[in-house]
């Protein structure tokens, strides 16, 4: 079975804001190369072109495109790759919106073409996105 992954307001507004941001960075890093000296030139490159660039390209790499449950394991669908999760080692499957609601991401993506990483939620539960899978507002947990 496929399902897809739509994208929640948040991460709609997140992903366009800095997707802009970055665009902007970038095209106006380019028109000024001229103007740096030849000494930092290079540094001035890195730094406003190839660094917002390359922050793009690999926080699409991690941008969620579906799910896709065959037999025993669920596959979530990347950009270029998908991640097995083995449903063997399936704990519980729970119908709650707030899953993510207030939680803190100690390391991950916090809404830049996707949630994923590693959250602390108010009830003090650390826990990776990636272990708990949100399609349509269910939770699957994992130890």
């Amino acid at each position: 079975m496929k399902f897809g992954a739509p994208w929640s307001t948040s991460v709609k507004w997140i992903t366009g804001l800095t997707v802009s941001f970055l665009v902007i960075l970038v095209i106006f890093g380019i028109s000024r190369l001229e103007d740096v000296g030849s000494g930092s030139s290079i540094l001035y490159f890195l730094a406003a072109v190839v660094m917002p660039a390359l922050l793009l390209v690999v926080s699409a790499c991690w941008m969620i495109r579906g799910y896709v449950v065959t037999g025993d394991v669920l596959l979530v669908q990347r950009l270029g790759w998908q991640s097995k999760m083995d449903l063997k080692e399936l704990e519980s499957v729970e119908a709650d919106p707030e899953a993510m609601a207030r939680s803190l991401r100690t390391l991950g993506v916090g809404g830049l073409f996707c949630f994923c990483g590693r959250f602390r939620n108010t009830k003090g539960i650390i826990y990776e996105s990636a272990k708990i899978i949100l399609v349509l507002s269910v939770a699957f947990c994992y130890i």
